[in-house]
């Protein structure tokens, strides 16, 4: 009677056990479906801006230091080429 007693103690105790994991799989679960939601509206969102051809804030600026970046390239090297034809110039005339 005993032995009996105990195994429904330990089955009444895994029941609990597992209605906790069932709790915690259901919020979870719950979580990521929100999570996904979130996401999905997001893709949304941005296929659409992106189809419209809209730039957000941050596209901008990386795009004018992009640009800001080659124009500067650009001046090295007009600069590096005007050293060099001086210098080539200087070579020649001696």
């Amino acid at each position: 009677m005993r032995e009996l007693t105990e195994k429904i103690a330990k089955l009444n105790h895994k029941v609990e056990e597992l209605k906790s994991e069932k709790k915690e799989y259901k919020k979870k679960y719950q979580e990521q479906k929100k999570l996904t939601a979130t996401a999905e509206a997001e893709v949304q969102r941005l296929k659409e801006s992106t189809s419209r051809g809209e730039l957000n804030q941050e596209q901008q600026k990386a795009i004018a230091k992009a640009e800001a970046n080659h124009q500067e390239l650009l001046q090295l090297v007009r600069q590096g080429f005007s050293d060099v034809t001086i210098e080539i110039l200087r070579s020649t005339r001696h």
